[in-house]
């Protein structure tokens, strides 16, 4: 899939023993319906302990 700047859809292709796209898209889905939150609100913490996702301050660790 390459990003477009103004399209508002793309082609996916899928491969392999697990279809990623209907995964991200089942998981995006409700975020959607819920509405977005603001891109400065999600964070990525990589530690050499692990990897967090965060949402709002750098306490709220979500995963």
């Amino acid at each position: 899939m390459d990003y477009v700047p103004g399209c508002d859809t793309f082609t996916v292709e899928q491969y392999g023993p697990r279809c990623l796209g209907d995964e991200v898209e089942a998981a995006f889905r409700p975020r959607e319906e819920r509405g977005r939150a603001e891109r400065d609100r999600a964070g990525l913490t990589v530690t050499s302990e692990g990897q967090h996702v965060r949402l709002g301050t750098p306490d709220n660790i979500i995963s």
